[in-house]
């Protein structure tokens, strides 16, 4: 046998360079030929070899010696070392790629790396690696021809399986409690990671209650759920990996919710399938608030379980399965999620730095623009408000929220939300402005944004127009916005109200005050009053109506809700005027309009003052015959909240 230790050609070397004799005897390693050959068949002094054989004893830390069957050196020098060469640069790259890949494994490995053998076996057909930790060394045996001496991945190889071999043996009967704290990371790798030989851990078939109750996988999540309670972060990156993990179960529950239903609702209380349920629960609400906004914003979507409808009838027709993540409250979470939006401003995707994705799951903001309508919409399905309707109960929760907050910002965006998610919104707006009533402000938001967005619905049903009648003649201070409701239900004069009925169908004409606080709504409400004018009692009108042009003509959001205002607006008022042969209403009006268009020189409202006169009143074409018609008496049904099924396939 000839053995070359390479600290001799580091001395060699040495003595060839003026000034440098010391030796770094810790950075050799040793190449052994047997039986040895009568010439040396590489060139110890070559550069590479120095190179690589330096850069291997940094990674192990010691002396790794390199023994090559004779039987397996080419006949010609240059040959054998290309094939040195590589050989040990396999070593390196091994070692360096199972550092980084398997930390565990490098550092339960290497240690009892202090040699690579490469042996010649005249009768094997395939190339083997193993790690022998008697002798300490890498054991390469099989044929002669093959691609390298040590090939690539050989090395990495037979260190993994002999790490895997070694937790398999160490960690396959033992709880968390008896690892100790320097194990617990190869543990927690044994528990969840890929073992060679065994794979990934692998569930049985959860087709039963049984199978489901004591899965495997349930039991995993206990044993990482009480290595992460051992630890308490004292490893911080352990931690992260025990963190990375268990999130990671946030979807392993879903789909047991989803595809597993009736498993899970027949399964007892005290299984590994609910322990584990329970322990991932309180785990998770104790991680949310550190969780960084694209994982909050997972966990604010994975709550709300929706079930399949085949699954609806066994939870009481619920759309939200009721058993999903036992201890977390989808209501109160997406409900402090909106008070955080509300302290954070209200923000949209209109606000300056547009708004987080989370509040905009939850609080569903549609905001208005510029033009004055609702153009964009939020990047949320609802679930929020959906699961609120989903019961009594939650129906009842979202009332007392809107309530105690008192917030227009946000009672607006609940009485918006309803005709997304409630299944029959309009029984559902009519039952919560009842449930509200009593509070003004809180109503008055919610009836205006119904007046505003819903109006027209009325068309085909007399619901709203009944529930106007009742406020008309129930509540005399809220005649304001039943007047404006009404005139946006009818807001292309098509006879959806009987305006000319009105003091038949509502106990009297609309009075002088009623007229001034419902034009105090704004510039919809000037722009809609040619349309309820045949409801007006007998009173002067310009004294009522010009006070409050200004305003409407300054808004620039006026031609937002009818392209032809305020020409129109202007025009039919006139023409109302005109038909009801009010001289000293014209007389004001043209007076208003002279002196607006001489203060404003780009208003082009000269001809509207000219038909504001006697000698050129233009009256209206004759309103169209009333399709709804309402008297007085009871009303024809009651509204309670969503006391109707779901229909099928209504989400």
């Amino acid at each position: 046998m000839r053995h070359l230790a390479l600290a001799v050609l580091a001395l060699a070397l040495a003595g060839c360079t003026p000034g440098h004799t010391a030796v770094d005897v810790k950075t050799h390693v040793a190449v052994t030929i047997s039986p040895s050959p009568d010439v040396l068949p590489f060139d110890p002094a070559s550069a590479r070899l120095v190179q690589v054989q330096n850069q291997l004893t940094e990674l192990a830390g010691h002396t790794v010696q390199l023994i090559v069957d004779a039987a397996l050196v080419p006949d010609f020098k240059s040959d054998f070392e290309e094939a040195l060469d590589v050989a040990l640069e396999n070593v390196v790259r091994d070692l360096g790629e199972l550092r980084t890949k398997e930390p565990a494994a490098f550092a339960y490995a290497v240690p009892m790396l202090t040699r690579v053998e490469a042996r010649y076996d005249a009768a094997a057909s395939v190339f083997e690696a193993r790690l022998d930790p008697p002798s300490k060394g890498v054991l390469l045996s099989g044929p002669a021809h093959r691609d390298a001496l040590v090939p690539r991945g050989a090395v990495y190889g037979s260190l993994l399986a002999a790490y895997a071999q070694y937790v398999t043996t160490r960690f396959a009967n033992v709880g968390p409690d008896a690892v100790a704290p320097a194990e617990r990371a190869a543990y927690l790798e044994f528990l969840t990671g890929y073992v060679p030989g065994r794979g990934y851990p692998k569930d049985d078939a959860l087709d039963s209650p049984a199978a489901l109750a004591s899965s495997p996988h349930a039991t995993r999540i206990l044993s990482v759920l009480r290595l992460a309670e051992l630890d308490g972060g004292r490893d911080p990156k352990l931690g992260e990996a025990l963190r990375h993990w268990i999130f990671e179960q946030l979807d392993w529950f879903l789909q047991r919710y989803h595809h597993d239903a009736a498993l899970v609702r027949a399964l007892p209380a005290d299984c590994a399938f609910h322990r584990a349920e329970a322990g991932f629960v309180k785990w998770l609400l104790g991680a949310y608030p550190t969780l960084p906004e694209d994982k909050k914003l997972e966990v604010a979507k994975a709550v709300f379980v929706r079930s399949f409808e085949t699954d609806r009838a066994a939870q009481g027709g619920r759309t939200y399965a009721p058993f999903a993540f036992p201890g977390i409250d989808p209501f109160a979470f997406g409900l402090k999620v909106i008070d955080e939006w509300r302290a954070a401003g209200h923000p949209t995707q209109l606000s300056p730095g547009g708004t987080k994705p989370l509040f905009e799951l939850f609080a569903c903001p549609h905001p208005i623009g510029e033009r004055g309508s609702r153009s964009l919409g939020p990047h949320c399905d609802y679930d929020w408000y959906r699961f609120a309707f989903d019961t009594d109960a939650g129906r009842k929760r979202l009332v007392e929220a809107v309530v105690e907050r008192n917030d227009p910002a946000f009672t607006e965006v609940v009485f918006l939300n309803v005709w997304n998610a409630a299944p029959h919104p309009l029984d559902v707006t009519i039952a919560m402005l009842r449930a509200v009533e009593d509070h003004t402000a809180v109503w008055r938001v919610g009836f205006r944004l119904l007046a505003d967005e819903r109006g027209d619905v009325s068309a085909t049903d007399l619901t709203l127009l009944e529930e106007a009648r009742r406020l008309w003649l129930e509540r005399p201070d809220r005649r304001d916005l039943v007047l404006y409701l009404l005139a946006q239900m009818d807001r292309y004069d098509h006879g959806d109200v009987d305006w000319r009925g009105f003091a038949t169908s509502f106990g009297g004409p609309v009075t002088d005050k009623e007229l001034g606080a419902y034009l105090e709504l704004g510039s919809r409400a000037m722009s809609l009053l040619p349309v309820l004018w045949p409801a007006l009692g007998k009173f002067p009108r310009a004294a009522i109506v010009v006070p409050h042009l200004d305003a409407f003509l300054g808004d620039a959001r006026v031609r937002g809700y009818d392209s032809s205002d305020p020409h129109r607006a202007l025009g039919g008022i006139v023409a109302r005027m005109c038909a009801e042969r009010g001289t000293a209403d014209l007389a004001a009006m043209h007076a208003y309009l002279e002196q607006r268009v001489s203060g404003h020189p780009g208003e082009t409202f000269a001809s509207i003052a000219d038909d504001a006169t006697d000698a050129k009143c233009k009256p209206p074409p004759p309103s169209p015959p009333p399709r709804n018609i309402v008297r007085l008496g009871p009303p024809k049904r009651s509204i309670v909240i969503d006391q109707r099924p779901t229909p099928p396939g209504v989400p």
